[in-house]
């Protein structure tokens, strides 16, 4: 259940992250990793997510940290 609510709050954060236009630099990359570690942990059984399609959901944020590793590699 603590594993389903941690999920569920750090995916409002992402949310909250995104709607405030904030970058996403290492702390967006931390909190990101955390919620994907939820899943792992949970095996995703307990999911709390948007309506949207869970792995669409996940495949986007991927994207998203992969593309946000890039430019703060690169030094953007």
């Amino acid at each position: 259940m603590w594993t389903a609510l941690e999920s569920f709050m750090l995916s409002r954060a992402l949310d909250m992250h995104a709607d405030l236009r904030r970058p996403k630099d290492e702390e967006w990359i931390r909190m990101l990793l955390s919620y994907l570690k939820t899943h792992i942990a949970s095996a995703g059984e307990q999911w709390l997510v948007h309506n949207t399609s869970k792995i669409e959901y996940i495949s986007t944020l991927v994207g998203e940290l992969k593309d946000a590793a890039n430019r703060l590699e690169s030094g953007e």
